[in-house]
């Protein structure tokens, strides 16, 4: 698996923060509204855990990519099969079926115990469980999800971030992309 290179994240990624909570001390969340059509990836990051991944929207939009690696908990997180589910710290636990399940989502190399370096296309609906499971400001009182993924009825996407002071913890942020040829042959269409 190839690495993504990670270009400016967090407020440095200057896109429009429609809001956020924490202090310089706590925990940051907020979500971004990010023009269609402007390329972006949210990156995973927990280091102490190994998990490091990027999710990509696709041109087709039923689906996103997820490069890099995973754990079962991220897997059922996404609403994908695990045999058991997680009880409190006991982590979920996956079968040989489980493994064969993601597959037929794209790559698994799961020579790792407990460990999946991943290449996978995953349906909108869940990656949008698997945000909604990431991203749990305690102050946001939403009705609803405000994730919006990108649909053909709207113009924009709003994406979550998460971002522990001093870099400890877990980090979800949305990076800038450049755009690839094919996203410049469709810009021009």
């Amino acid at each position: 698996m190839t690495e993504t290179p990670r270009p400016p994240t967090g407020p440095r990624n200057r896109f429009e923060q429609i809001w956020r909570s924490g202090s310089e001390t706590k925990t940051k969340y907020s979500l971004i509204k990010i023009p269609k059509g402007v390329p972006v990836s949210l990156s995973y990051v927990k280091e102490d855990f190994g998990l490091d991944f990027v999710l990509t929207p696709t041109a087709d939009l039923t689906k996103w990519s997820m490069a890099g690696t995973i754990d079962a908990d991220i897997i059922s997180l996404l609403g994908l099969p695990v045999s058991i589910p997680r009880r409190g710290r006991q982590a979920p636990m996956l079968t040989v079926d489980d493994i064969d399940a993601l597959r037929d989502y794209g790559e698994v190399d799961d020579s790792t115990p407990g460990i999946f370096d991943v290449s996978l296309d995953i349906p909108t609906e869940h990656v949008h469980s698997l945000l909604a499971g990431l991203w749990q400001p305690r102050n946001f009182r939403g009705k609803r999800s405000p994730i919006v993924l990108g649909d053909t009825e709207r113009d924009f996407r709003v994406l979550p971030q998460k971002v522990h002071p001093n870099g400890e913890g877990a980090s979800l942020t949305v990076i800038r992309r450049l755009p690839e040829p094919e996203d410049l042959s469709a810009s021009t269409k």
